[in-house]
């Protein structure tokens, strides 16, 4: 069986908040930094070799009858938003 090919994130400069634990990486298309919350670092640990793609470039590749997935489950990435603070607009 095929592991997921692609963990999609919001680029940084799109965040409106951020999660204390995220860590930086840049889309495997366009090398634009994203943020990667843990739930997305925890799938990427178990497949290394996933593409990461921000979501602008992820609306381009994703086509009708591909299988999306959260990469957690609901109450995990509630608890991640509750946990977010605002991304600073410095």
């Amino acid at each position: 069986m095929k592991g997921p090919i692609m963990l999609v994130c919001t680029r940084l400069a799109d965040m409106t908040v951020m999660h204390p634990d995220q860590v930086c990486e840049l889309c495997s298309q366009c090398q634009h930094p994203v943020g990667v919350y843990p739930t997305g670092q925890r799938v990427l640990t178990k497949h290394p070799d996933m593409k990461i793609m921000c979501s602008v470039c992820a609306s381009g590749d994703i086509q009708p009858g591909d299988e999306i997935m959260s990469a957690g489950l609901v109450e995990e990435i509630v608890k991640e938003r509750n946990e977010s603070v605002p991304a600073g607009r410095g």
